[in-house]
């Protein structure tokens, strides 16, 4: 083999090294592109598990408040029972005072109405008596 065979041979050994430097520098760009884009993917992850701690936390607090309000709602409607068991209670006395009230008077409209026969027929003899005696007055 002669110089120019061997330089000839070693300049194509040289161009296929550096066809092969060449593609593992553009598979060692891809490479690092993807790492990069494997990057902000892991960025975008991180940033939405952190989205989604932050509204986990809001979402109790929020369970908690409406926790805290439905505690509030359950003794405000226990302290509305109480008053309307006193306002039936109320209810009730006042019921029976009304019905008490009602036959007393019934009793007194009963006795009223006695006491004015009674007078009429105490007027009428009255009357009588009057008569009986300017009868006997203009007989004497």
């Amino acid at each position: 083999m002669g110089n120019e065979e061997f330089q000839v041979k070693v300049l194509e050994f040289m161009s296929n090294i550096k066809e092969k430097i060449d593609s593992m520098d553009e598979r060692l760009s891809s490479l690092e592109q993807g790492q990069a884009k494997l990057q902000q993917g892991l960025s975008k992850l991180e940033q939405r598990q952190t989205n989604l701690e932050q509204g986990q936390t809001k979402l109790e607090q929020g369970l908690s408040k409406l926790e805290q309000r439905q505690t509030k709602l359950e003794q405000g409607q226990e302290r509305i029972e109480k008053k309307l068991n006193a306002v039936y209670e109320q209810t009730a006395m006042l019921t029976e005072f009304r019905t008490d009230v009602n036959k007393n008077l019934d009793v007194l409209e009963t006795a009223q109405n006695r006491q004015e026969i009674i007078l009429e027929r105490l007027s009428l003899r009255s009357i009588e008596h009057e008569a009986d005696i300017a009868h006997l007055r203009k007989a004497q």
